[in-house]
């Protein structure tokens, strides 16, 4: 799980330095290194936490997964945005 988070975490290097300089394929493959990192943490992370919890308790563990997932990117979009606003202004 730790070399997926790397890859992320590369990916996410990768957009931030070369933003202002980097042509759209640079950008692009940087997304597309932190989607497949956070994408496969997420996936192993929610295999553990559901396994975790008793058989009776499998569906609440996977909606409490899913409600806390869009909240976090709820959020994120949020913060990013009014970032840009004042950023951009």
């Amino acid at each position: 799980m730790t070399s997926f988070l790397l890859i992320a975490v590369g990916g996410a290097l990768l957009i931030v330095i070369n933003a202002h300089d980097a042509g759209a394929l640079i950008l692009v493959i940087g997304a597309a290194l932190l989607g497949f990192g956070g994408g496969s943490t997420m996936t192993i992370t929610n295999k553990h936490i559901v396994s975790s919890v008793p058989k009776e308790r499998t569906g609440t563990a996977s909606a409490m997964i899913d409600v806390s997932s869009g909240i976090g990117f709820a959020l994120s979009v949020a913060f990013f945005g009014s970032s840009g606003m004042l950023i951009f202004r």
